[in-house]
């Protein structure tokens, strides 16, 4: 079985290397396979990659954590 993959989508980035550091130390078999830093990033990598997982800020530029979420249509577990 493979590890999972993860997405980390928050357009500010003392707060998304925070997030990353604290996934590699709560769940060290997750692979953070790209971090974005708008919305729009983030449809792209998940469309790229799809990843299992995405951590998504709900309120970043151009594109929102929902707008996201709705596009993942179920294929990636969503966090917020």
């Amino acid at each position: 079985m493979t590890n999972p993959t993860a997405i980390v989508a928050e357009d500010e980035a003392p707060q998304r290397k925070e997030l990353v550091r604290m996934l590699a130390q709560l769940w060290p078999e997750l692979k953070i396979v790209a971090q974005c830093d708008s919305g729009a990033s983030a449809l792209e990598e998940m469309q790229r990659l799809a990843p299992n997982v995405a951590f998504l800020d709900i309120q970043m530029p151009q594109v929102s954590g929902m707008d996201v979420a709705r596009a993942a249509n179920g294929r990636t577990n969503i966090v917020f």
